[in-house]
């Protein structure tokens, strides 16, 4: 496979990150009306669970800019030409903006594809530890 077509492939992939992050603004929203309710109820423990789902939504937040931006440079090198010319001028605009350090530059494609999945791996298990929390939550509700 070319390298244009796992960049394009890695592409789609990584904009299914969006659907991630809308379950995670989903449980976000709820745990924060949960909160909301559980402080003016003075429930300080199920007020602690609710605070570290909305903590965790927000750091899922922070990994799907990370998968968004992802998606979108490989789109991007999907569409340049084949040539190490395409990753050298797309690491010098990163590292121009202080994006990527300067050690990180001259990755193999593999390289960067893994660290890309990583993220969005990153990103779904934060979801999974957010739907827990919230499970715990509604555990809370159910035996109090």
């Amino acid at each position: 496979m070319s390298d244009m077509n796992r960049y394009s492939v890695a592409a789609a992939l990584l904009a299914q990150g969006r659907t991630i992050h809308l379950a995670a603004i989903g449980l976000s929203a709820a745990a924060g009306v949960a909160l909301a309710v559980f402080v003016l109820n003075d429930e300080g423990g199920l007020a602690a669970i609710a605070t570290w789902v909305v903590l965790l939504g927000l750091a899922e937040t922070w990994f799907a800019i990370r998968t968004g931006f992802d998606a979108a440079l490989f789109r991007r090198l999907s569409r340049m030409p084949p040539g190490d010319e395409s990753l050298a001028s797309l690491d010098a605009a990163l590292t121009a903006l202080t994006l990527v350090p300067e050690d990180k530059t001259g990755r193999e494609p593999q390289a960067r594809l893994s660290g890309a999945f990583r993220l969005m791996k990153m990103q779904g298990f934060l979801l999974i530890v957010q739907a827990g929390g919230l499970c715990a939550l509604l555990g809370g509700l159910l035996w109090r």
